[in-house]
């Protein structure tokens, strides 16, 4: 006990010591200190009349909002841009007509590639923006930079030593994330710059303004003739008591300005932390993207279409299936309803009711697709309750006369050559991977069942036939050994791993001649998670029910057109039945969800969140080398991983629009279209858009008749 007491005897003194003590107050310069023998000023600085001088930048998102403030609505910051340079038209053009340049100033060493990227594309836009891996200090030499990664007070990276107060004493600062940075005296840079030209100048530097700012007025760079006006963040700082004390010492500081001829008119300061955007909308600084054309009604509900393997668009390419949906942030409850509808084209936003369901979730909708001109196919609720083998059932509603035919079981994929669909089983999705199934009560089921797996449903007859099961899957995969014998490719992972695991059927799409099948075999070792430990992606000839294990890919999603095509986190591959997998150029180590165009010579995918939360929608082309980067898009207003909204991007019939999901706007989910026309696109001719169905779809239906008994 002596022992302990001893022991918060000495953690208090450390805390006490570290609280008040006086050794982070004045950071120290280390021993190598870097000498600056020049600011490395751009040639074109002379030009400027009028400067944006950006102190603190991170990753330059205030330059960005000054250049392209359309892609910032109602951040703070844009009233002082339009007060201080005039609107955003002026200041889109050429910096050699208008005068106008950005300097930004960040030592991060992080950021330097994505700061050199934005000031090189805007260069070739005609914009003068220039970055100094600098920071912003009293002095010129070395200080150690803490190395931080965060949004918000109290997490941005800084000079070592300005960080806030705290009585903890292990809150030490990491070393192992110090690096040395170059510092300048702030005062002297602005002093070197066109005289009277700094009309604009952010100040956030994470405490290092409680020396800077006082060192600017000294100076008399806070006089309205020098900088007519600033704005600054004001931080946490072990010099100051709270945030408000330490804005009252900038306010002091600011009284004190004066120039050579006394006291001046000070500048006009703002104390304002604009945080909007902080991970920035895209990565696109070159501006090759294109706005997006919301679809869906913008109404207050969300909107989602579904998969990225479904026909969205019906064949006159003038309508595209959207479903209004009372959430997107949850998964859905049993009793929660999804409206299926449509809306135009061409963005004017009208809904068209064609039925309801509450078999749906937020990650492949209701399965909903056009099957013929009129008709469309979705899977509802048995109204009856049903048994454990028919909970859920396709709809097929006749969208002009309002007719509805129902089949015994859910669709899951349609075989449009040979007039079937396949059907599986999504109350066991919904145990064994969640936001894939309907909601259900939570049940264990059997692990590898002989009566469940992948159906076949005769949309005439409405005949249904167990294709395979799972325990015939299973028994198969112990048969595939660690290589593929026909060719000689090794498979990607090995099912020993959860070979104890519950097993499930997921990912089912149909060739474009309807002759072949893909699909993924996938094991699950805890129940009701939207996780699982083993998957393979197989093929299966619907003639001979022969199954064939693609090897080399992980399967993760795939798309059946003349071809498969299949992406995963090891990168996108050409498969044919039992032939060798051929790897393409593209998406190497990125998953994405990829699909084919009507004519199978582009790849369309996307990618999910990087690091900024920023999900991005290409096309690529199959054998060539060009890629259109179409759209950035950030997700937002989701819940659990389950409910995230992917963009699952598609094609429309002719191959000239692109169509996809998003919760980009206002995190409402919402279904959008990008025309790309106005990307140049070489894939999209007039005579494509004239030329009617192009995609093989096998036998069109005129009409519901065939189907109904």
């Amino acid at each position: 006990m002596k022992r302990l007491f001893q022991l918060l005897f000495l953690l208090l003194l450390v805390a006490w010591y570290k609280l008040y003590s006086d050794w982070s107050l004045e950071p120290e310069p280390v021993k190598t200190a870097l000498r600056a023998t020049s600011y490395g000023h751009p040639p074109w600085l002379r030009e400027c009349r009028k400067i944006y001088l950006d102190v603190g930048s991170n990753i330059g998102v205030q330059v960005r909002k000054f250049f392209e403030p359309e892609r910032y609505p109602g951040a703070e910051v844009l009233p002082l841009f339009d007060r201080s340079f005039g609107p955003a038209a002026r200041r889109k053009e050429p910096s050699a007509q208008t005068g106008l340049c950005t300097l930004g100033m960040e030592p991060h060493p992080a950021l330097q590639g994505r700061l050199h990227e934005i000031a090189q594309a805007y260069q070739s836009r005609g914009w003068h923006v220039h970055f100094y891996p600098f920071a912003a200090h009293t002095r010129v030499g070395a200080l150690l930079f803490q190395q931080q990664d965060g949004v918000g007070r109290g997490t941005a990276s800084r000079i070592a030593g300005y960080g806030p107060k705290s009585w903890w004493p292990f809150a030490w600062e990491d070393r192992s994330q110090q690096v040395t940075v170059q510092t300048i005296d702030l005062a002297d840079f602005i002093s070197s710059l066109p005289a009277s030209s700094v009309v604009l100048m952010k100040l956030d530097i994470e405490g290092a303004e409680f020396d800077v700012v006082p060192r600017l007025a000294e100076r008399g760079l806070l006089c309205k003739s020098s900088i007519p006006e600033a704005f600054i963040e004001v931080h946490e700082s072990s010099k100051f008591s709270s945030i408000a004390a330490g804005e009252r010492f900038i306010e002091q500081q600011l009284d004190l300005a004066r120039n050579s001829e006394g006291p001046c008119e000070h500048t006009v300061l703002n104390v304002l932390d604009d945080e909007s955007f902080a991970k920035d909308v895209d990565h696109d600084f070159a501006g090759r993207t294109k706005p997006a054309l919301r679809l869906s009604p913008e109404d207050g509900h969300s909107y989602m279409f579904g998969y990225f393997d479904k026909w969205a668009v019906d064949e006159n390419n003038q309508r595209v299936l959207a479903c209004r949906i009372p959430y997107a942030d949850q998964e859905p409850s049993e009793s929660a309803e999804m409206v299926v509808g449509f809306v135009p084209m061409d963005g004017t936003q009208q809904f068209t009711e064609l039925g309801k369901t509450t078999a749906w979730n937020l990650q492949q909708g209701a399965m909903a697709e056009w099957l013929g001109p009129q008709t469309v196919i979705f899977n509802i609720r048995n109204s009856g309750g049903g048994d454990d083998k028919s909970l859920f059932q396709a709809q097929v509603v006749d969208a002009k006369s309002g007719e509805t035919w129902l089949y015994p079981r859910p669709v899951y994929a349609l075989n449009r050559p040979r007039n079937r669909f396949l059907s599986l089983s999504f109350q066991r999705l919904h145990w064994l991977y969640r936001g894939y199934g309907y909601t259900i009560p939570d049940s264990a089921p059997e692990k590898i069942p002989e009566d469940d797996g992948l159906w076949e449903v005769d949309l005439g007859s409405q005949h249904e036939e167990l294709l395979i099961s799972v325990r015939g899957l299973h028994d198969f995969l112990q048969l595939t050994g660690r290589t593929d014998p026909i060719t000689g490719e090794a498979f990607a992972e090995d099912p020993e791993t959860a070979i104890s695991g519950y097993w499930y059927l997921n990912h089912a799409h149909v060739s474009s001649d309807g002759t072949k099948v893909a699909f993924l075999f996938r094991s699950a070792m805890t129940l009701f998670s939207d996780s699982f430990d083993f998957t393979s992606l197989i093929l299966m000839d619907l003639s001979s029910r022969e199954l064939w294990r693609v090897p080399k890919v992980h399967g993760s999603h795939h798309f059946f057109g003349g071809f498969l095509v299949s992406c995963d986190a090891l990168g996108t591959f050409e498969v044919e039945f039992k032939a060798s997998v051929r790897q393409l150029s593209w998406q190497k180590g990125t998953d994405g969800h990829c699909n084919l165009s009507p004519d199978n010579k582009w790849i369309l995918t996307d990618t999910y969140p990087d690091a900024y939360q920023l999900k991005k929608v290409l096309v690529e082309e199959r054998r060539g080398e060009s890629v259109y980067l179409l759209g950035y898009y950030r997700e937002g207003g989701q819940g659990p991983s389950s409910t995230r909204c992917d963009l699952h991007p598609h094609w429309d019939r002719f191959g000239c629009n692109i169509l996809f999901d998003s919760t980009h706007k206002d995190s409402l989910r919402a279904v959008y279209r990008l025309d790309l026309d106005a990307f140049a696109f070489p894939g999209c001719t007039p005579q494509k858009k004239t030329a009617g169905k192009t995609f093989p779809l096998g036998p069109v239906h005129s009409g519901i008749e065939p189907w109904g008994p």
